[in-house]
């Protein structure tokens, strides 16, 4: 675990530590996704997002103690899956435990999607076990991700027109201004990438933008540069309009 952040590093030893006390035996592979794995990890900002494969059956109660445990100084979300879960169809897999913000749950996992599978195709961060033997269909990848763009993005979009100007934070412009670009990225390339990568990738295949800029400043710390709250908001409706009204 050299290679990772020290944060990272010292909250992931920590959980090896509590989730092979809780299940001996039991965490056969961990792979780290997300934001660590693509390049756009931020110390104090970005949670640690993985997928564990596991040998045989979890108690979710220990899983649960493991993960609330870890909080603070951070959110270790992820899914726990098997090694025939990563070699079929993510859409066919069934309910798994899954963690979010320190709490567990087993039900439907939206993680185990063909995104992450295709993230963990590319290349995860492996913290233990052998590199992952995944299927990734370029089809149902590209299927999962229109249906995401249609379905939740145009929901954001449509709120984010309908709120008062001064409501539309930063959060929300980097949220919608480079969560869809990902997406349509995807479509286009085929691949996974971080919500940095993305919007630079719009920028050198769309042109300039001035809230692609902002969103991309905002994401690195810095501040807005717009003065009219209202101006702000017109520009990432029309964002989000122009990146959804292109998917095919």
């Amino acid at each position: 675990m050299s290679d990772l952040p020290p944060d990272v590093a010292e909250v992931i030893s920590r959980y090896l530590d509590l989730i092979d006390r809780a299940a001996p035996g039991h965490l056969a592979a961990l792979y780290l996704v997300g934001s660590l794995a693509l390049g756009d990890y931020r110390p104090g900002s970005s949670d640690v997002d993985f997928v564990a494969v596991t040998e045989g059956e979890v108690d979710p109660v220990g899983l649960a103690a493991v993960h609330e445990a870890l909080r603070p100084p951070m959110n270790v979300d992820g899914v726990y899956v098997t090694a025939a879960d990563l070699a079929a169809d993510p859409e066919t897999v069934g309910e798994r435990p899954q963690a979010f913000e320190g709490r567990v749950t087993v039900g439907p996992a939206f993680e185990i999607n063909p995104a992450v599978w295709q993230t963990l195709a590319q290349g995860p961060i492996v913290v233990r076990g052998e590199p992952p033997q995944v299927t990734v269909d370029p089809v149902r990848l590209a299927a999962w991700t229109r249906g995401n763009l249609d379905t939740y993005w145009r929901q954001c979009r449509d709120g984010v027109a309908a709120l008062p100007a001064e409501l539309v934070d930063d959060t929300v412009v980097v949220w919608c201004g480079l969560g869809p670009a990902r997406l349509v990225h995807t479509l286009e390339t085929g691949r996974v990438t971080s919500k940095r990568g993305a919007g630079e990738w719009a920028l050198r295949t769309r042109g300039d933008s001035a809230i692609l800029r902002e969103a991309l400043t905002l994401r690195g710390g810095g501040r807005s540069a717009y003065e009219a709250p209202a101006d702000r908001q017109r520009d990432l409706v029309i964002h989000m309009d122009a990146l959804l009204g292109g998917v095919q």
